[in-house]
């Protein structure tokens, strides 16, 4: 003979919101991670893409992939923190 199993009344779920950790306890892995890097302006990809394109010799085309070379060394040297001279920093007006 098989045992009847026998079923549980159904658990309430929690409606109380999970503990929050007080902002000191954050502060150590705010600190840790960098603040993201400034985005580069149009004009600055621009004028970058313009000089290389006129450094390849002024090719026929659209120019989107000076524009793309252009656009992703800012943002490295951004990273890195090399940012140009002419350029300020983030929230500077």
């Amino acid at each position: 003979m098989k045992a009847a199993k026998i079923k549980s009344p159904p658990r309430e779920v929690e409606t109380k919101p999970a503990a929050l950790l007080p902002v000191e306890a954050l502060a150590p892995v705010m600190a840790a991670d960098a603040p993201p890097p400034c985005q580069p302006t149009e004009d600055e990809i621009r004028v970058l893409a313009y000089h290389k394109w006129v450094a390849a010799g002024c090719p026929p085309g659209d120019g989107v992939c000076f524009w793309l070379e252009a656009e992703k060394e800012l943002w490295q040297n951004r990273r890195l923190g090399h940012a140009s001279a002419e350029h300020e920093p983030c929230g500077s007006a």
